[in-house]
């Protein structure tokens, strides 16, 4: 007997398809999928996405580690037949067709929405630099940078790591260069829009850097 996904779950190649769909529904093919299958992996390594393995023979699932998948960002076809194997968070792997990677769908849109944010967002913040008026008081690309310098020294966000565990560490190491640089913290909404866009290019230099490996 061979067990099914969850309820509210989907397979690889659905979960594919899905972001697919949803990042250009008028992009389909190998090279939409491997599109999308990046962006998944680069979600899953960021920690805004979750990854599940299970075993079909028992019906056990558990959640795979997720380092491994910036190694896995060009290896869709391999991981799909099984020539890779899959970590769990015990170090344990497992392999097609027995051990098979599924995502939950609403984590997919969650992540799908975010993207989509983290774009308006840049596109707003660069359409604003053309703009006359009011000088603003704090430098929406002196942020931005900082925001750059501090992904590249600290790496990802790392559940765990009381000093870089999730952005509001960020937020704060972002005021404290303001009062710095500026000589007054700002508001947190006006933190938001650089910090969006920074990370929207550091993900997208991560990205990058995968490619070319």
């Amino acid at each position: 007997m061979f067990f099914s996904v969850p309820h509210g779950a989907c397979d690889l190649q659905a979960a594919v398809c899905l972001v697919a769909r949803g990042v250009n529904p008028e992009r389909w093919g190998y090279v939409a999928e491997q599109d999308a299958w990046r962006l998944i992996c680069a979600n899953v390594r960021e920690g805004r996405l979750r990854a599940y393995i299970i075993r079909r023979e028992f019906g056990e699932t558990y959640e795979a580690e997720r380092s491994q998948f910036a190694g896995l960002a060009d290896r869709l076809y391999a991981v799909s037949t099984g020539d890779v194997a899959i970590r769990d968070l015990l170090g344990r792997k497992h392999s097609s067709p027995f051990g098979e990677l599924f995502f939950y769908e609403d984590d997919l849109h969650a992540a799908l929405r975010a993207e989509s944010a983290e774009k308006a967002a840049q596109k707003s913040a660069e359409a604003s630099k053309g703009r006359g008026g009011r000088p603003r008081r704090y430098d929406h690309d002196t942020i931005e940078d900082e925001v750059l310098r501090l992904m590249d020294h600290h790496g990802d966000f790392v559940a765990g790591d009381k000093e870089w565990d999730c952005q509001a560490r960020l937020e704060e190491a972002l005021a404290r260069f303001c009062i710095e640089k500026f000589g007054e913290e700002p508001a947190r909404s006006t933190l938001q829009a650089p910090i969006s866009s920074g990370l929207a290019k550091s993900r997208q230099k991560k990205r990058q850097g995968v490619v070319d490996k």
